[in-house]
């Protein structure tokens, strides 16, 4: 802990002396870097070398603008150290970045609210560049020389899947350099940039200009007062919601001459719903023999183990509760069993999905549970079904097995 701080505050100072170069040189361009805690979005003025920052923050807003010669632009960017997924990184940086921006907004002074001002905010994610900075300029690292590689591959392909990158970072030197890094340079990147930019007059484009953003940047613009800065976001159309979407037919049910059919449907990226009905009604009076069945079940389950970013969400290993009803009517030349009242049952379920195709999975699952109703016993004497006796049935234990075809539909619900 002594150390992140010892670091921080290096940091400040090397800050704090461009500061006062740009201060006395009157360079209209300068920035700032304000760090949080890990996984945290507010600020707070006591962690590390804030304290300076964030004075040195105010001032830039104060003391290096030229309204009359110049059009400010503000330009925070966003960003957080590599662990704990770019999905949670990139909200996490959002949060960081309108964090800023409100700390600017609410430390103004009516000299600077007078002015047109033009907010740019971006949500970076994981600061790989300023990671491979910080290694290439720490020999303490081990396998640094390894390590300076991987970042640069990395640095110069652009992240195209942040967390494979994150998990081969995490093999390098047998975790050492992981856990050095986590430890001694993370705090570093947990951060928010501020950097102001002065425009001449001249070169600045009219205040109702429309401007075209990249995705993932929001523009922040006001042209009269600072505190009255609406939001006004141009971002490319997001991607359409995948809908991951399964129809099931359990095959031992086939087998037995049992048609039946299920659906299957994700409502988050580990939770889905599914529902099944079997129906036969066969008969063979002269041979006394009946087979006859309808009933069907609901089930919640939650994935376990990883869950892909993209693609197929119903594979791999599932546990859940489930709670079913049926009738049935079984007779086979000899003693009969009927169940004309529904018989219940719930409990918990396991399963397996394989994939084994494109759009196909074998899912093998097993329901243990409580099962009980009322049946009766009958036997055919004479051209008559004989009633014997009327039972209840409390079983539990093993309630059904399966072995389920699942059909993937829905958009980028397929296999990899």
């Amino acid at each position: 802990m002594k150390r992140n701080k010892l670091r921080l505050l290096l940091l400040a100072v090397m800050q704090f002396a461009g500061w006062h170069y740009s201060i006395f040189a009157q360079n209209p361009n300068d920035s700032v870097r304000i760090f949080f805690h890990q996984g945290k979005a507010h600020i707070d003025p006591k962690l590390g070398a804030n304290p300076h920052l964030l004075m040195r923050l105010q001032q830039m807003l104060t003391d290096t603008l030229h309204p009359a010669t110049a059009d400010p632009i503000l330009q925070i960017s966003g960003w957080t150290s590599p662990e704990g997924g770019e999905t949670l990184n990139r909200r996490l940086a959002e949060k960081r970045a309108i964090a800023i921006w409100q700390y600017a907004v609410k430390q103004s002074t009516p000299h600077t609210r007078q002015q047109p001002w033009r907010i740019e905010v971006n949500f970076k994610g994981s600061d790989w560049q300023r990671l491979h900075e910080l290694l290439s300029n720490d020999p303490l690292t081990p396998c640094n020389r390894e390590t300076q590689q991987l970042l640069a591959e990395l640095t110069d392909s652009g992240p195209s899947h942040p967390d494979k990158w994150l998990a081969r970072f995490k093999q390098l030197a047998g975790g050492r350099t992981y856990a050095y890094a986590y430890r001694h340079l993370f705090p570093a990147l947990r951060s928010a940039t501020v950097r102001l930019v002065c425009l001449p007059r001249a070169a600045a484009r009219r205040a109702d200009t429309v401007w075209v953003v990249r995705r993932d940047t929001v523009y922040l613009r006001d042209t009269l007062r600072l505190r009255d800065t609406v939001f006004v976001a141009n971002r490319q159309p997001a991607d359409k919601k995948p809908l991951h979407l399964a129809v099931t037919t359990n095959l031992l049910l086939d087998a037995v001459t049992i048609p039946n059919l299920g659906v299957e449907v994700m409502l988050h990226k580990r939770w889905s719903v599914a529902a099944n009905w079997m129906y036969t009604w066969m008969k063979c009076d002269h041979k006394h023999r009946y087979w006859r069945a309808y009933g069907g079940e609901l089930a919640c389950n939650r994935r376990l183990g990883r869950t892909p970013e993209r693609g197929n969400c119903l594979a791999g290993h599932h546990l859940g509760v489930y709670a079913q009803m049926l009738t049935y009517d079984v007779e086979w030349g000899g003693r009969g069993y009927l169940g004309d009242k529904w018989t219940w049952g719930g409990g918990l379920t396991y399963g397996y999905a394989l994939p084994v195709a494109r759009r196909l999975n074998l899912d093998f699952t097993v329901n243990v549970g409580y099962l009980g109703g009322i049946y009766k016993e009958y036997k055919p004497i004479d051209e008559h079904y004989v009633w014997q006796r009327t039972r209840r049935m409390r079983w539990l234990g093993p309630t059904k097995v399966g072995v389920h075809l699942v059909w993937l539909f829905g958009r980028g619900n397929k296999n990899a």
